[in-house]
């Protein structure tokens, strides 16, 4: 019985890659290194920017790591409003939860400094009710704090509730906050295999058919 739906933000509301992938080639392009397209970088977005560096960069200390990931961040600040846009369908699926007065809200692993930009100039993303990122909780995904402390501010149950995202980590943070979750395969890594399939019964190829089976579960509820 769906009462309230959470979502992970990138790869799951947002496709935020082609932003990495311009201030990730600016770094590149710095250390006199070969750009990337959007395609090589895309499967990393959710895994986070320490991987995404050490990934592309011949990155040889921790401290240059945290050097080259400041740099990042500021040139991602800049670019955060340029690039990123809603999945196609994502507006309606918002407008559907709007209208069936349906609590949502989401719970991001990006920090609060990013995401609370992004969301409060987006039209349909502003009307979010609840935002938790790292930065309001001691362990993020997979543990399920973030999760819980959303929807208490929600006033509901992990059992009425359901979390959306496109990573393993999202899933398994559902699972760990006892509640459903959905596998967004549009996003950037999820497949549908065994251990993602060890959390979930439910993938979508996109928000339209993520819309259809809220509409479904919420249904269920409703009679």
């Amino acid at each position: 019985m769906i009462k309230g739906v959470l979502f992970d933000l990138d790869g799951t509301l947002i496709d935020s890659s082609p932003d990495f992938v311009k201030c990730l080639n600016t770094i590149l392009t710095d250390n006199n290194q070969t750009n990337i397209s959007e395609a090589d970088m895309r499967h990393l977005v959710s895994d986070g920017s320490n991987l995404l560096l050490k990934t592309f960069l011949h990155i040889k200390s921790d401290n240059e790591l945290q050097q080259i990931r400041e740099q990042f961040f500021i040139l991602y600040k800049k670019e955060l409003l340029n690039g990123s846009k809603l999945f196609e369908g994502v507006a309606e699926l918002i407008g559907f939860l709007e209208s069936e007065q349906i609590p949502w809200g989401i719970v991001t692993n990006k920090f609060r400094r990013f995401a609370e930009i992004i969301v409060s100039n987006n039209l349909f993303l502003k009307k979010s009710q609840v935002l938790i990122t790292p930065d309001d909780i001691k362990i993020a995904k997979p543990d399920p704090e973030g999760i819980l402390k959303a929807t208490q501010l929600l006033g509901i149950s992990s059992q009425e509730c359901i979390y959306v995202g496109d990573h393993l980590k999202d899933l398994e943070a559902a699972t760990n906050a006892g509640m459903e979750s959905i596998g967004c395969l549009f996003g950037y890594s999820m497949k549908i295999e065994k251990d993602t399939k060890k959390h979930t019964q439910y993938f979508v190829k996109d928000a339209f058919e993520l819309k259809t089976l809220l509409s479904k579960k919420i249904a269920v509820h409703e009679k």
